[in-house]
């Protein structure tokens, strides 16, 4: 068995297509968030075991679906998760992925953990 490791960071949004570069095991977009996002995601972190699943094809109705708060950053932090999970179908060309946002608290990964997809957007 021949491992081959190759991984790709960069400031650009575009570095996210070098995945499929034969070996290519990671790519790593550093970016730079708004504050009304990180505000909304501190909200969130709030919530008790908050989690969230939706497809992207239900992206039209998500605003009303999300939980609500007074400063109004909520659609900011829904169209920057729409608009990575855009890019996401457009690399993968994946028909509807599912979103799936949730605050973790603790190690999610079990030591025999088996991953059944061929690309993971964290």
């Amino acid at each position: 068995i021949k491992l081959i490791e190759q991984y790709y960071i960069s400031n650009k949004e575009s570095i996210l297509a070098n995945i499929h570069e034969k070996g290519t095991n990671l790519c790593i977009w550093k970016r730079r968030v708004k504050h009304d996002i990180i505000h909304y995601a501190k909200h969130l972190t709030k919530i008790p075991n908050f989690s969230f699943e939706f497809k992207l094809s239900d992206k039209d109705s998500l605003l009303e679906k999300f939980p609500p708060f007074d400063d109004g950053t909520a659609k900011p932090f829904i169209d920057d998760v729409l608009g990575i999970a855009l890019r996401f179908q457009e690399i993968t060309k994946i028909q509807n992925p599912k979103v799936h946002l949730s605050v973790i608290n603790d190690m999610q990964c079990p030591l025999f953990h088996v991953d059944y997809v061929q690309m993971r957007l964290i």
